[in-house]
């Protein structure tokens, strides 16, 4: 009987002891889940466009804030978050769950790590920058309610701004010495002054405009048609062509003569790096 008695203890704490870290493995994937939701949110608030283009129109009348007050302070947010995901325990956690912790955490590392190269100051190419993705994101947009082009209407006004903030990321890369070689700034100058120089009804930013929803023209006025959509895009959109093609006079003529690594102040540094933060990120 006792040895009895004493199995059935033996199975009942060791039933707890089992317990026990099981539910506490799961109290850190719930805080792990819950920290991720939360990044996820943090990133989608930051860029208000990619959020637009997933569907998620919280932000649809918002725009990124490109400054450089922006970006420090999204480093420090960057800081914070790899605090917080390296004091989670992956221990016991599902494969995919441990491994997504692993990749944020590099991530944070590597773009903490890559800040002092200061790559922000070189923010347009003749494959990127704000000259480019602007007039892109417009086909990526949904227009079904009047609310849609109220928004994109927000987004806009807000724009002038936006290329302002990129031009003095720009300048501080000159006084900087970063300045992407001076042949590929020439095809930036020529994609900028291609939309610059159309009319601004022709313009990718007006083409939401040829089919805006009938609620909207009345509320315009009557017989809002192509001239109407002329004088929005030339009230709206113009001052962007202006600002785009400015850089003819100030950065094209000051990029660097070859696109070597080495050329840049910074440079050695980067050719110094480990692979793998070198290794493009998608």
């Amino acid at each position: 009987m006792l040895r009895v008695l004493a199995t059935g203890l033996l199975l009942i704490t060791s039933s707890f002891a089992a317990a026990e870290p099981a539910s506490e493995v799961e109290a850190r994937r719930k805080a792990f889940s819950d920290l991720l939701a939360e990044h996820w949110e943090y990133t989608l608030s930051r860029s208000p466009e990619f959020a637009s283009i997933l569907g998620d129109k919280r932000w649809n009348d918002k725009v990124s804030d490109v400054s450089e007050k922006a970006i420090v302070e999204d480093l420090a947010k960057t800081k914070e978050f790899l605090g917080r995901f390296e004091a989670i325990d992956t221990a016991g956690f599902p494969e995919q769950e441990a491994l997504t912790r692993t990749l944020l955490v590099r991530r944070f590392k590597e773009g903490l790590d890559n800040a002092h190269f200061k790559n922000w100051e070189m923010p347009v190419s003749q494959i990127s920058g704000i000259h480019l993705q602007a007039a892109q994101l417009v086909a990526l947009l949904s227009f079904v309610t009047v609310k849609d082009y109220d928004d994109y209407v927000a987004r806009l006004k807000q724009f002038p701004k936006q290329m302002d903030d990129t031009i003095d990321l720009m300048k501080r890369g000159m006084a900087d010495n970063l300045m992407p070689p001076k042949f590929l700034l020439d095809k930036v100058v020529t994609q900028a002054e291609g939309i610059a120089s159309q009319k601004p009804e022709d313009t990718p930013f007006a083409r939401p405009l040829a089919s805006s929803p009938k609620t909207s023209r009345k509320r315009t006025g009557p017989g809002c048609g192509s001239p109407c959509s002329a004088r929005f895009a030339t009230r709206c959109c113009r001052p962007t062509g202006a600002s785009q093609s400015s850089s003819r006079t100030s950065t094209r003529p000051r990029g660097g003569p070859s696109p070597a690594c080495g050329r840049c102040p910074t440079g050695s540094r980067a050719t110094r790096r480990p692979s793998s933060a070198r290794r493009p990120r998608s």
